[in-house]
C-alpha cells in the first residue's frame, strides 16, 4: 500500500470515528460538539474541531519550553509577597563574663528583640516593581505560546502542501497511465509514432521521481511537528482534505493599532518599563533613612546588701535606631543608573514596535499576494486548463491535435494546481505570522469588526 493510500485511508479512519462520536452525542443530549469548551492546565479553551486546533491545544498541554515559561511567570509572582514582607527581626544575646555589680543586684546577662522598618512606601514601590516583572513574564508566555503556535501552523500547512502535491501528481499519474495504455493501443495499430510512446513514458518517470521526492519529506516534517508537541517522533500527522481561505484581502492600517495595543512583545516592555519606573522612585527614597525599633531587657541577680528597694529587678529598654544615608555619591549614581534603566526600556519599546510594523507589512504583502494568486487559479485559471486537457485529450484521442499538445497541456494543469496548492499554504502561513505579530485571531477579530478590505 503506498503513501498516499494511507493517508487517505488514515483520513477516512478519523473522520468516521469522529462523525459517529457526534452522532451518539446529538442522539443522547441534544448537544452537538461542534466548538467544545475544554479545561486545561493553562485555562479554558474554545475550538473548532480540526487537526490543526487538535494540535495546538495537546501542544499548549505539553509543550516543554512553554510549560517552563509558566512556571517561570508563576514563580516571580511568589516573589511579590517576599518584597513587600518587613525584613526578619533580629535577636540579640549578651552574657557578662563578669557580672556588673549594680546598686539593685549584679547584672548577668541581656536579650533584646529589634526589627527594621523601611521608609515609607519602599516596601509597596519594591513590590509593585516585582509585580511589574511577573507581568512581563506573564506576556513572555503569551509571546511563547503565539511563537509556538506559529511554528505549528507553519510546519502543519508545510505538511498539507506536501500531502496535497503527492494526491495530484498522484492522478496526474493515473491520467498518464491511462493516456499511456491508449498510446500503447495506438502504437500496435500504426495510429501512434514510436516517439509518443517513450515521451509518454518519460513522463511518468518524471512524474513518479517527483512523487517520490515528496513522499521522502514528510517523516522530517512529521518528526519537527511532534517534537513540537511533544509526542513520540512517529506519531501519524493527519491534515484537513481540503483547507479554503477564509480573508480575501487584509488593510494594514487597520492592523497597527491592534499590533500597539495586544502585542505581547511590546507588553513585556510596557510592563518592563512600569518596573523600570518604580526603580527609580525606589532608588530616590533611598536618600531616606530606615528605621529599626526594638526591646532589650537585661537580667539582674540579688542585691548582696540586705533591704535594698527592688534587689533583682530585670531592667526593661525600648530603643530605635536609623542608618544614616550620607554616601550621596553612591546613591546619586543609583538614581541615574535607574533612569538610565527607564530610558533604555523606553528606546528598546520603540524598537521592538517599529520592527513589529516592520514585519507586520512585509506579511501583509506576502498574505495579500497569495490571496489573489489563490483565487485566481482556483476561480479562473484551474477551471479553464482543466477544459483544455479535456479538449485536448479527446482531440488527441480522434488525431485532432498532437501528443506535445496533451503533454503541454497535461503539465500546464499540473503546474497551475501545484501553484495553487503552494499559494494556498503560503497565505495560511503568512496569516498564522501576522496573527503571531499582533497577538490577535484574524478570525476572531473580524467577527468584531471589519479589517478586510472586499
Amino acid at each position: 500500500m503506498d503513501l498516499e493510500k494511507k493517508i487517505v485511508i488514515n483520513n477516512l479512519r478519523s473522520m468516521f470515528l469522529r462523525s459517529f462520536l457526534i452522532i451518539v452525542l446529538t442522539l443522547l443530549t441534544g448537544f452537538t460538539p461542534l466548538a467544545p469548551k475544554v479545561m486545561g492546565k493553562l485555562g479554558t479553551i474554545h475550538i473548532k474541531r480540526t487537526y490543526l486546533n487538535d494540535y495546538l491545544f495537546y501542544a499548549a498541554e505539553n509543550n516543554p519550553g512553554l510549560k517552563a515559561a509558566f512556571n517561570r511567570w508563576k514563580a516571580e509572582l511568589e516573589k511579590v509577597v517576599q518584597v513587600r514582607s518587613l525584613p526578619d527581626p533580629s535577636f540579640n544575646f549578651a552574657y557578662f563574663i563578669r557580672e556588673v555589680e549594680t546598686k539593685v543586684g549584679p547584672q548577668q546577662m541581656k536579650v533584646g528583640l529589634m526589627q527594621k522598618f523601611p521608609w515609607f512606601g519602599k516596601l509597596k514601590l519594591h513590590g509593585e516593581k516585582t509585580l511589574k516583572r511577573a507581568q512581563a513574564l506573564k506576556e513572555n508566555f503569551e509571546s511563547q505560546k503565539l511563537e509556538l503556535f506559529y511554528e505549528i501552523k507553519k510546519l502543519y500547512y508545510d505538511y498539507y502542501f506536501i500531502y496535497r502535491s503527492i494526491i495530484i501528481i498522484g492522478k496526474n499519474i493515473s491520467l498518464l497511465d491511462a493516456v499511456n495504455g491508449q498510446i500503447r493501443l495506438m502504437y500496435q495499430t500504426g495510429i501512434a509514432s514510436y516517439r509518443n510512446l517513450i515521451r509518454i513514458q518519460v513522463e511518468l518517470a518524471k512524474l513518479k521521481e517527483r512523487k517520490k521526492s515528496l513522499e521522502s519529506k514528510l517523516p522530517s516534517v512529521r518528526i519537527a511537528l511532534n517534537t513540537l508537541m511533544n509526542r513520540p517522533v512517529n506519531e501519524d500527522i493527519h491534515v484537513e482534505s481540503k483547507i479554503e481561505n477564509s480573508i480575501s484581502e487584509l488593510n494594514g492600517h487597520n492592523l497597527v493599532p491592534i499590533l500597539r495595543k495586544s502585542s505581547p512583545k511590546l507588553k513585556i516592555l510596557d510592563n518592563y518599563i512600569f518596573s523600570e519606573k518604580a526603580g527609580v522612585k525606589i532608588a530616590e527614597k533611598n536618600f531616606l533613612p530606615d528605621i529599626s525599633i526594638g526591646a532589650e531587657m537585661i537580667v539582674t541577680g540579688d542585691s548582696q546588701v540586705p533591704g535594698v528597694i527592688d534587689s533583682g529587678k530585670d531592667p526593661f529598654l525600648v530603643k530605635a535606631s536609623l542608618n544614616l544615608p550620607i554616601r550621596f555619591k553612591k546613591l546619586n549614581a543609583s538614581v541615574r543608573e535607574a533612569k538610565l534603566r527607564l530610558d533604555a526600556a523606553k528606546y528598546e519599546r520603540i524598537e521592538k514596535e517599529n520592527r513589529l510594523i516592520s514585519s507586520l507589512e512585509s506579511a501583509l504583502s506576502r498574505f495579500n499576494d497569495s490571496g489573489r494568486i489563490v483565487n485566481l487559479y482556483r476561480a479562473s485559471l484551474i477551471p479553464l486548463a482543466k477544459q483544455a486537457l479535456e479538449v485536448t485529450r479527446s482531440a488527441f484521442s480522434t488525431g485532432d491535435t498532437d501528443f506535445l499538445d496533451f503533454i503541454d497541456t497535461q503539465r500546464t494543469v499540473l503546474d497551475f494546481e501545484l501553484i495553487y496548492e503552494k499559494a494556498n499554504s503560503s497565505y495560511h502561513q503568512d496569516q498564522a505570522l501576522i496573527e503571531k505579530i499582533i497577538g490577535k485571531n484574524l478570525n476572531n477579530l473580524l467577527k468584531e469588526e471589519n479589517f478586510a478590505t472586499e
